[in-house]
């Protein structure tokens, strides 16, 4: 059937209707064990510490890690910036009022020169107090008023001509309040013009009265250039290696102990929230994306299947469960390997290649992992599906193990090389030890987990049918030994059977070996059923009932057989339901040739339960259809296809099927591959004589 829009839709709607309180139970109570173990490693080993204390005992990292050093960063950007001058902005308007303010004085001065009326002291009070002089310097008042007018012509002179160069310079405020930076300067210049001392010492006093500062701070610029100058400082990175002391017993916390336990997550503080919060988050993410996987690749058969769903999320948390253990003593020793292994095993490659490959990536991102650590992982993640897509028995299992562990060698050496992290692991003999645990202890801890789930909770593997599909299986041999009959029909029904499963997308390996024990149960007495004798059997000398009892049997000695031979619980489902509650016709037939009046033909039925797999359903029908078809005179194309059609009918008339959740779509396809398979296996040859038979091809 096409894909389109709709049947997206409807699959979706079918997706979400499997889950029940049951599954949802199980998802719950995986995300609280996910979140909790996520969160010990957030919170595990808080320490409350502040600038100052004392260290009560030596802390050492769990992890590598690369961080960013923000206090010795910061410390280089607040160097750099206190190197950046500030930045002025001259007013060309202060020299214009300096000049006129001096012009101002001269004209006063010359005023009171020239003023009659005026005493000396008089005069002299004036003059003092326009330049605003202690009494002290009275004699620079007395010099004003009494110099002849060439020199007083000087001293404006020599005073507007350094304060110009001055202020065309730039006056800062500060150079005026600390007069004796600028003094020796005023002094240099004015000896340049004139040297006598009573000259330098009035025109230093005026230039001091009527300077002004013409520089203020160019705020912007200055900004500008302080940043300009932080952000060229290169940040300062900085590394832990796993298992370095990060605070030594007794010494005072400075702020880089603190910032190094902020980049390792270890620092109590304010922002606990957000540690719960990303572990909420991964724990979400994690669980989602599986759910997410389980619906794009169609694999919604381990929701039905609860045993397998529980499993699923159990293998999810132990994935976590084994990051948080071992990750604190080596990043190497995770054994992602395990959990691959059992995901392939037990469901398949295509979901096994999503759910390892992501949970890794956001298990290694959520527990600070090196990126290229990360990435040797994930690559010797894909080559192991690889590998365990193509097996056959354990001991091809155990050998893909051996190479999967070299192949996670070779990743592991040579992408960590290629990284600054290589360089912070100096003991490369450690590494390669870590690395050989890693590998061989994921190995045997997975194929100590299939063995535990296989015997005690009845979980089947490909590896378990691959083991029991071997003809040289104890039962399988006793088969071919007493019952070589029905071990032939076992063989053609597996054929016919596996093809139609596969034709609807079910396990052809597990509905083989279900046909190649569907009826081991007739190694007890195999000699009363007609596939094993020539020509009759010792029912034919039993009363009907007796008869019935008889065939019936072989479902129970079957049972008791796979108990025996602990053959896995869903092996022993096709052998107690491939007759469901079916009747023995011919038997039925007989009594009531004896009996007309006989209706009642519960003890010619089969006790059942009927089919309540599709797996069970598809040999219970091939079981039918091979034996009908074995017993047709002329197995043309057109007999074979009404007979297949027949027997469908008559097992969907006596509801052998209302337990099966087939679909009329699935049974159309089912019927067609039925037809083939018997088609093909039933197909007349051309008939050659000795001679033609071995004549050189002439073409």
């Amino acid at each position: 059937m096409e894909s389109s829009p709709g049947s997206s839709t409807k699959n979706r709607i079918t997706f979400i209707s499997q889950f029940d309180s049951k599954r949802l139970y199980v998802v719950l109570i995986n995300l609280i064990l996910i979140f909790a173990t996520i969160s010990t490693y957030y919170f595990t080993n808080k320490l409350f510490l502040k600038e100052g204390d004392l260290a009560l005992s030596d802390f050492f990292s769990p992890v590598t890690i690369r961080y960013l050093n923000k206090i010795k960063t910061e410390e280089l950007k607040k160097k750099a910036e206190s190197k950046i001058p500030i930045s002025y902005i001259i007013d060309p308007m202060v020299l214009d009022t300096v000049m006129q303010d001096l012009d101002n004085f001269r004209f006063l001065l010359i005023s009171n020169r020239n003023n009659k009326l005026k005493s000396d002291i008089e005069k002299k009070n004036e003059v003092s107090r326009l330049l605003s002089l202690s009494p002290d310097q009275g004699k620079i008042s007395t010099f004003f008023l009494t110099t002849d007018e060439k020199t007083l012509t000087l001293l404006f002179t020599i005073s507007k001509k350094v304060l110009t160069t001055l202020l065309q310079r730039g006056v800062r405020e500060i150079d005026i309040t600390e007069y004796n930076v600028l003094s020796k300067s005023i002094e240099e210049k004015i000896k340049l013009e004139d040297s006598r001392d009573q000259i330098l010492q009035v025109v230093s006093v005026l230039i001091r009265k009527k300077i002004r500062f013409n520089m203020s701070i160019d705020e912007e610029t200055t900004l500008r250039s302080k940043i300009e100058a932080r952000e060229k400082i290169v940040p300062i990175i900085e590394d832990i290696i796993q298992n370095q002391r990060i605070i030594q017993k007794g010494q005072k916390i400075t702020p880089d102990d603190l910032e190094k336990l902020k980049a390792l997550g270890l620092l109590s503080s304010t922002q606990d929230w957000f540690q719960w919060l990303k572990a909420g988050f991964y724990s979400m993410l994690l669980l989602l994306l599986m759910l997410y996987f389980l619906w794009i690749t169609n694999k919604s058969v381990y929701i039905k299947k609860f045993e397998y769903f529980v499993l699923l999320n159990f293998l999810l948390f132990l994935s976590v469960l084994s990051v948080r253990i071992l990750s604190p003593i080596s990043q190497y020793l995770v054994p992602v390997l395990m959990v691959t292994t059992l995901l392939v095993i037990f469901f398949d490659v295509t979901l096994a290649y999503f759910v390892s490959s992501f949970t890794v990536l956001i298990l290694f991102s959520a527990f600070g992992f090196d990126m290229s650590l990360t990435i040797a992982y994930v690559l010797t993640i894909l080559t192991s599906i690889f590998l365990l897509s193509n097996f056959r028995k354990y001991s091809d299992f155990i050998k893909n193990g051996f190479t999967s562990t070299f192949i996670f060698l070779v990743f592991t050496f040579s992408i960590t090389s290629l990284s600054y992290e290589s360089f912070l692991h100096s003991d490369k003999l450690l590494l390669l030890g870590f690395i050989m645990i890693n590998g061989i202890g994921s190995n045997l801890l997975a194929l100590g987990l299939i063995v535990i789930l296989e015997y005690v909770w009845n979980f089947v593997t490909p590896l378990r049918l691959f083991e029991l599909s071997d003809p040289n299986a104890p039962l399988l041999r006793k088969l071919f030994e007493t019952a070589p009959g029905t071990y032939q029909h076992s063989v053609m029904l597996a054929n016919i059977s596996s093809h139609a499963g596969e034709a609807i997308g079910l396990d052809p390996l597990l509905i083989r070996v279900g046909s190649y024990y569907h009826d081991i149960g007739k190694t007890i007495s195999a000699f009363n059923f007609t596939e094993n004798s020539s020509g009759g059997n010792l029912l034919d000398t039993m009363n009907p009932n007796e008869a019935a009892d008889m065939i019936k049997k072989h479902i129970t000695d079957g049972l008791l057989l796979a108990e025996k031979f602990n053959l896995p619980q869903i092996i022993q489902t096709f052998i107690q339901q491939h007759h469901g509650t079916s009747r023995i016709s011919f038997l039925f037939d007989s009594a009531k040739k004896a009996c007309p009046d006989l209706t009642d033909d519960t003890p010619f039925r089969y006790i059942g339960p009927k089919p309540s797999s599709k797996e069970v359903s598809i040999v219970m029908l091939a079981d039918s259809i091979e034996a009908a078809t074995r017993s047709l005179e002329t197995r043309t194309i057109d007999h074979i296809t009404t007979t297949v059609h027949k027997v469908i009918t008559f097992k969907l008339r006596d509801n052998q099927l209302s337990e099966s959740d087939l679909t009329f779509q699935e049974l159309e396809k089912i019927t067609q591959s039925f037809i083939f398979s018997v088609d093909s296996l039933y197909h007349s040859r051309v008939s050659y004589t000795m001679q033609e038979s071995i004549q050189p091809d002439s073409r």
